[in-house]
């Protein structure tokens, strides 16, 4: 019946053959639009790949299970079913390559390969399925079988030697300096180290494969069937890494194009209905500028560092993973005891050695705590962008406080494998307290206050702030101080502590709508019922100042020099100050000059005493220069 199920199931798969390549090449038509794109689309792509894969494999691999597992079975017939089973799952990784490398399919349309790099692994897939597979049946085959006498019979070890041969000779064409997958990265960073290593590297893995054939011939047959089992597998952990890898890497760039895509439509409206003139919008770049949200590019860069220094710590974990139990050697490092440390092991006290291996360990974590409290903020910034809205200071606070989070625990967790107890440093910690109490107590203080920022938020990136004689916007919340760039590109850097026990005027904490007042004096018998109606008109025309709460008008006082006025209007962000102000100030001059109404000027009357006459002299000086004639 399971054999059946499966016959059943494979003419499904090939009956719809066509309608799951159409549905394929959809989902990468969708993936690589940046308008259409899901995360999902290209998982699915991946999955439609694997299905189209699975008949003729899937077949052989039920078909030699039955075999095994038959009552009546022979040696015979384990060696037949051996090799089918040793075919089944080789035949559906290189058919997986194969649909990988479709011209429409996932590599080509999604992660945008080579076309080189296509045809050349599509080729030596197909020749590795005709050439490397059969020999693989028959060493099995051979191995297995009864009339062999173990693993000393001539045809398996020729078999077995004509795979390795086969290996080698694909290895050479896959990965040829000149001709191979890695040809234009080479030849783009030719001055790099590894590109200058490669040829070596190259020379090591192609002779591999020929010195286990000498091996095989010597009689080593199990010990160079287990290093070739290590080798191909670890050449399908390296692919399917690197699939992994390209799938996130394009998940990072196309979500970098979406949120791009989405900024760019939404600048457009808001300046389709604002309507703002262009004079006002030359205005606004003299004023204070608005702090960019977030840099995409600088993020996926970020996060790409992050990705690769995770797939690189993947690769060797892997590695271990592949040869761990054939590298028996490596296993001496928990024998090299560095010191000890006390714990309760079953509520009694033990003596815990600290290895090598453990000094590796917690070496590896610590470069994987660094990576990612330096890369992961970054990350974690485009899915919050990607899928909340959130503002700009809430995304920055929880940045920094994952980052701050990563470092802990990966601190714990090098704690913990050294065997670092609160009972072994609290003398440093008293230690600590002691110099902190006499000259870090500022250092500290700035930081507790940078944690009561993050958390109480007083400030926030992005937010214009007044503190002292300074007004600016909010850059950077860093551990020790916080930048302000100021409305003349100047960075001024205040210490975390100034913001909790000092004052702070914040222009945008809870309300970026501010007022604005504009003081205007006209002349002393000017109609100032007409320059009121005039000056509201022109809040009222512009596209900065808010309708609700309405602007006003009000005249203020008769002062020495001028009838005054003051224009009180509402905008809806802090950044526009400058460019409103002074787009009013420029409609308001025109109007009134229209209208005819005078702007008043300061006037001084002088007065000359004219009692007495006044002494007026003219002086000649009595000793002209001697070169003057």
């Amino acid at each position: 019946p399971i054999f059946l199920l499966a016959a059943l199931l494979t003419i499904v798969l090939v009956w719809r053959k066509r309608s799951l390549q159409t549905a394929l090449e959809t989902s990468v038509r969708q993936a690589s639009n940046p308008a259409t794109y899901n995360f999902t689309l290209p998982l699915q792509a991946l999955g439609l790949t694997l299905l189209l894969a699975l008949p003729g494999p899937m077949l052989l691999l039920v078909l030699g299970w039955q075999m095994h597992a038959h009552d009546e079975a022979t040696e015979f017939s384990r060696g037949i079913s051996m090799g089918l089973l040793a075919l089944s799952y080789r035949y559906y990784l290189l058919r997986t390559v194969r649909l990988l490398m479709l011209p429409k399919g996932l590599a080509a349309g999604f992660f945008h390969w080579h076309k080189s790099t296509l045809s050349l692994l599509s080729r030596e897939a197909r020749l590795f399925i005709v050439t490397f597979l059969p020999a693989v049946f028959v060493t099995q085959f051979t191995f297995w079988a009864t009339f062999s006498a173990g693993g000393n019979h001539v045809l398996g070890r020729l078999s077995f030697i004509a795979s390795l041969i086969i290996l080698a000779c694909t290895i050479y064409r896959v990965l040829h300096p000149k001709t191979g997958v890695w040809q234009h990265y080479l030849r783009e960073h030719a001055r790099q180290l590894t590109a200058r290593l490669y040829p070596l590297f190259f020379l090591l893995i192609v002779s591999l494969p020929l010195v286990m054939s000498g091996l095989v011939l010597a009689g080593y047959v199990y010990a160079v069937g287990a290093l070739l089992r290590g080798l191909v597998n670890s050449v399908w952990m390296a692919l399917g890494l690197a699939v992994c890898h390209q799938l996130i890497e394009r998940w990072l760039i196309q979500s970098s194009r979406q949120l791009a895509l989405q900024k760019t439509l939404s600048l457009r409206a808001q300046a389709k209905s604002k309507q703002v003139p262009e004079l006002q919008t030359s205005d606004k770049e003299s004023g204070p500028t608005e702090e960019p949200a977030e840099d995409l590019i600088e993020l996926s860069a970020e996060s790409r560092k992050l990705l690769n220094t995770l797939a690189t710590l993947a690769f060797c974990f892997g590695l271990w993973g592949v040869w761990g139990e054939m590298l028996p050697a490596l296993r001496i490092l928990n024998a090299f005891t560095l010191w000890g440390y006390t714990a309760q092991v079953n509520g009694q006290a033990t003596t815990v050695p600290v290895t090598l291996a453990d000094a590796g360990l917690a070496i590896l974590i610590g470069i994987v705590t660094l990576a990612a409290t330096r890369h992961f903020p970054s990350l974690l910034k485009i899915v919050l962008l990607q899928h909340l809205d959130m503002p700009p200071g809430s995304r920055y606070t929880a940045t920094t406080l994952s980052r701050y989070l990563i470092g802990g625990v990966g601190l714990s967790a090098i704690a913990s494998i050294l065997g670092f107890s609160w009972s072994k440093i609290q003398w440093l910690v008293a230690a600590l307290g002691v110099g902190i109490g006499f000259g870090l107590q500022e250092i500290v203080a700035n930081f507790i206050s940078g944690i009561i920022i993050l958390f109480e938020r007083p400030i926030r990136v992005g937010d214009v702030v007044t503190i002292g004689t300074t007004d600016g916007v909010v850059t950077r919340i860093r551990i020790r101080a916080t930048t302000i760039r100021d409305f003349d590109r100047k960075e001024l850097l205040v210490p975390n502590k100034e913001f909790i026990s000092g004052r702070l005027l914040n222009w945008s904490l809870s309300d970026p709508i501010v007022r604005l007042l504009l003081p205007v004096g006209i002349a002393y018998g000017s109609d100032v019922q007409k320059a009121m109606a005039l000056m509201k008109q022109a809040a009222a025309d512009n596209a900065l100042v808010l309708e609700n709460p309405q602007p006003a008008v009000t005249f203020d006082s008769f002062g020495d020099n001028a009838l005054l006025l003051t224009l009180r209007c509402f905008i809806g962000n802090v950044d526009d100050r400058v460019p409103a102000r002074s787009a009013l100030h420029q409609v308001i001059d025109q109007q009134f000059r229209e209208a005819e109404i005078s702007m008043a000027f300061p006037q001084r009357d002088v007065h000359l005493d004219t009692i007495r006459p006044l002494d007026i002299r003219l002086v000649q000086d009595q000793d002209p220069p001697a070169n003057e004639h």
